[in-house]
């Protein structure tokens, strides 16, 4: 029998788009649908036993396993994933896992016994995903798709975390900045590896002429203020999530550090709230809505060209970033140190 990557092949179109076409999805362009039924219809396509329409309308069963809901980025991953599910034939399992690996390993076993078809994770753990709960759902022919992370052998969807340095330095250096500092939240619980970020501004830093980042603060966000207050020569610029960003907008606006005009601030996150910022936050949007709408298409195509782990090549997909500029970044400041304007009281 055909299957959907060979129908894409003939078509000329992606998997992706083929899938869609052949599951009645939308989004596809009258002529692109037309060509691909045609196609086929003469090869004599049947669905997969998981389709509705061979299946008497069974109902895909989906889990989506997430660190939390409240997340702002990952809210907005749920939302795609739920708009792409809409329809009757699928049914959508919700776990939080509260950032903890026992309870994500615990979910895992629940969704085996749920006999799932296939598995989303957001990934939100500092830790390395273990590898034996995802084998355990290929086994029972569960097909995972991991989101925000890459660091197992299964297929995943992530912002292109090696592009990201580059866009925020290029316009830093294109600004006049060379002395670059890079900030990690303390204590935070994400999927993405934050040590990583550090690594690539670093090589990004590199691959512009620029001299390496000057230093990655791990601390809270009046320890780094007090850092950059002290140090004889603080960098000109700060890079960090835009969780942390928004403390430090509002904690040196109380020890008297002016942004941007004794630091440049960017964020990593381009969150609902950013733009109501005063200033508002120059940051770099990792198109969430897209990374949860791709994330479905590869996991129902996964599902529909049934795959088992001995035939699995994993598939990576990165969804490009884009840079918004707004109003925390500035030419460097000519003076050498940071001098506050003026201060006041710091609640402990």
């Amino acid at each position: 029998m055909v299957s959907v990557r060979q129908i894409a092949q003939l078509a000329n179109v992606s998997p992706s788009t083929a899938s869609r076409v052949l599951r009645n999805a939308s989004y596809v362009r009258p002529e692109i649908r037309q060509r691909v039924l045609a196609i086929a219809k003469l090869h004599h396509y049947t669905p997969p036993r998981m389709s509705p329409e061979v299946a008497g309308a069974k109902t895909i069963k989906i889990a989506c396993l997430m660190p939390s809901v409240c997340s702002d980025f990952f809210g907005k991953v749920l939302e795609a994933i739920l708009e792409e599910t809409s329809s009757a034939q699928y049914q959508i399992i919700i776990v939080q896992t509260h950032h903890q690996l026992e309870q994500f390993c615990a979910a895992i076993l629940r969704m085996i016994e749920q006999q799932v078809d296939g598995v989303l994770i957001l990934s939100g753990h500092i830790e390395d995903l273990p590898n034996t709960p995802l084998m355990a759902l290929w086994s029972h022919n569960i097909v995972p798709v991991l989101i925000n992370d890459d660091r197992l052998p299964v297929d995943c969807v992530l912002t292109d975390e090696h592009q990201l340095g580059g866009k925020i330095l290029d316009y830093l250096r294109g600004l006049g900045h060379r002395h670059i500092g890079y900030a990690k939240m303390f204590g935070a619980q994400v999927g993405v590896d934050r040590s990583t970020r550090f690594q690539q501004l670093t090589m990004a830093a590199k691959r512009l002429g620029i001299e390496p980042i000057v230093r990655q603060y791990d601390n809270d966000c009046d320890d780094v203020i007090s850092s950059l207050l002290t140090d004889p020569a603080p960098p000109t610029a700060l890079v960090t999530s835009g969780t942390f960003a928004t403390m430090f907008l509002q904690r040196a606006a109380l020890r008297g550090v002016r942004i941007p005009q004794d630091i440049s601030l960017v964020g990593y996150d381009n969150q609902s709230f950013i733009a109501r910022l005063a200033p508002q936050l120059t940051t770099i949007e990792q198109h969430p809505h897209e990374i949860g709408r791709r994330a479905v298409e590869l996991l129902l195509r996964r599902i529909a060209e049934g795959h088992t782990a001995r035939d699995f090549t994993p598939e990576v997909i990165h969804v490009p970033s884009e840079l918004v500029i707004r109003q925390t970044c500035a030419k460097p400041r000519s003076t050498r140190t940071i001098v506050p304007k003026r201060s006041y009281p710091v609640a402990p």
